[in-house]
């Protein structure tokens, strides 16, 4: 049976945005997606990270460096009763200076292919569903998949679906999605 899903872009929507975070250290949780995460949850959804890492393709960090920090991510998101139930990342970028990373891939966002990678491998009903980050490049380019803004450190003029926090973001979904 067709679910919905609820997919989250990684920095700005669940942690900090320090400039490619790769380290614990890095690691600074928004609280505040967490009733997202939870609301999602309770409805019977699913929730799937799509995040571009290029900081892979940059050579700022490996893809072992990335996924450690996934799975710090993942246990702090636990204990918090909040974790998501996949995990996708595009490691590749065109201006990359890893040559097995330098290249256009339809994975990184707003291509579709994370989104794609996830269809395959969960039932997810995507007329249903909903795509939630922070920059212009979360606007996914997929019909039927509905995207949502939360405003912070990237302009997002003209795009007209921006909320300016997490629960702003949850009160509206409530109503929408009830």
């Amino acid at each position: 049976m067709l679910r919905p899903c609820l997919f989250l872009d990684r920095d700005g929507i669940i942690i900090q945005d320090t400039g490619y975070p790769f380290r614990e250290s890095d690691l600074v949780l928004i609280p505040e997606v967490l009733p997202l995460i939870r609301w999602a949850k309770q409805k019977g959804w699913f929730v799937i990270v799509v995040s571009n890492q290029s900081g892979v393709a940059r050579g700022i960090f490996t893809e072992q460096d990335l996924e450690t920090f996934t799975e710090h991510l993942k246990h702090r998101l636990r204990e918090e009763g909040g974790e998501p139930d996949a995990w996708y990342y595009c490691p590749f970028h065109e201006k990359g200076s890893v040559e097995a990373y330098k290249m256009k891939s339809d994975l990184r966002k707003p291509r579709p292919g994370l989104v794609l990678k996830a269809l395959s491998d969960f039932p997810i009903d995507l007329e249903k569903s909903i795509m939630v980050g922070d920059k212009l490049s979360d606007v996914i380019e997929l019909d039927g998949l509905k995207t949502f803004l939360i405003g912070g450190r990237y302009p997002l003029d003209p795009y007209p679906h921006v909320f300016s926090s997490h629960p702003d973001l949850l009160a509206f979904l409530k109503i929408e999605f009830p």
